[in-house]
């Protein structure tokens, strides 16, 4: 967890998790910042990215597939399937 894009970036370089959950909205940097960053690093571009925000602008859930989210899901969640997400995305991570 990271108080800001910036801190966020820097933690998975450091802690390289199996996914990351990304809200678009943050200070520093925001979301397409952070994910363009992600997918442009050769160590970080396979880590699997749900974006979850509270965004309901179909642009926004567009555009996060064109910088190549692997999932988006909307603010109000279910937490079964969050989980369940989450558990697809880091299976697909230790398949790579």
């Amino acid at each position: 967890e990271a108080e800001n894009g910036a801190e966020g970036y820097e933690a998975i370089q450091r802690e390289m998790p199996a996914c990351v959950i990304l809200d678009l909205m943050m200070p520093v940097m925001d979301g397409f910042g952070f994910l363009k960053r992600v997918r442009s690093s050769l160590i970080l571009q396979d880590v699997p990215v749900l974006i979850l925000t509270a965004s309901e602008d179909e642009r926004n859930r567009t555009r996060s597939f064109q910088y190549q989210a692997d999932a988006y899901m909307s603010k109000p969640y279910d937490l079964k399937e969050l989980t369940r997400e989450v558990g697809r995305l880091c299976a697909l991570k230790h398949q790579n």
